[in-house]
């Protein structure tokens, strides 16, 4: 794996050097220390360009993933007005999956795994996690990445069966989100809220394709 420093990834950012420390510093931009002076893995960058929007709440944000699969979200009705403010913006957007990324950080813990490639059929298939992202059977998305939600509870134990240890892009090949319970299904929101924080063309083009078909 090749790093870069603070100067190139600002260059490649088109961002001065202080506002790439500033990433660094605030966690948006991963790095590492390598003597006295920071290192940034290249295919981080994306993580660090300005958000197009703040996050919603985990609480708004199943709300909003409800309301655009056809559901009546219990909220109120201020906070429904708003949610449809969202969806609108979202199917009007020339990036939907930019939106998604930023709306949607905290509706689950995303923990990022390596696992031996043998075990990753088995950890797609247990009965504890529900495949989601480039793991969806609707991803239509060709990944060697194993990617589920997985409850709080659970989480530990299955870190422990599949002996994961703890990684980060693009050396991980397992994704989990956490939450306190599974969904009951993956819908086509959840679906592409999962796509967006990949940050690859082809999953940015299956959300766009998800929400256009989504909305009409």
């Amino acid at each position: 794996m090749t790093l870069i420093g603070v100067r190139e990834a600002a260059e490649r950012l088109a961002i001065s050097p202080r506002r790439v420390l500033q990433r660094i510093e605030d966690g948006t931009l991963p790095s590492v220390r390598v003597g006295n002076q920071w290192a940034i893995d290249p295919a981080h960058l994306p993580l660090a360009q300005a958000r197009p929007s703040r996050a919603l709440s985990g609480r708004m944000a199943w709300a909003l993933l409800d309301l655009l699969d056809g559901g009546a979200p219990d909220v109120a009705a201020t906070e429904r007005k708003r949610l449809h403010a969202y969806a609108a913006r979202l199917r009007e957007s020339a990036d939907p999956a930019a939106l998604l990324r930023a709306w949607m950080s905290s509706r689950a813990a995303r923990v990022e795994y390596r696992a031996a490639a043998a075990d990753l059929d088995d950890l797609r298939d247990d009965e504890r996690l529900l495949r989601s992202g480039v793991s969806a059977q609707d991803s239509f998305v060709v990944s060697p990445v194993a990617e589920a939600y997985v409850r709080e509870r659970e989480l530990e134990e299955v870190v422990d069966d599949y002996f994961l240890v703890p990684a980060t892009r693009p050396d991980g090949n397992v994704v989990l989100h956490v939450v306190p319970e599974l969904p009951a299904r993956i819908t086509w929101p959840v679906l592409a809220a999962d796509l967006a924080e990949h940050l690859g063309s082809r999953e940015s083009a299956r959300v766009a394709e998800l929400v256009r078909q989504g909305s009409s």
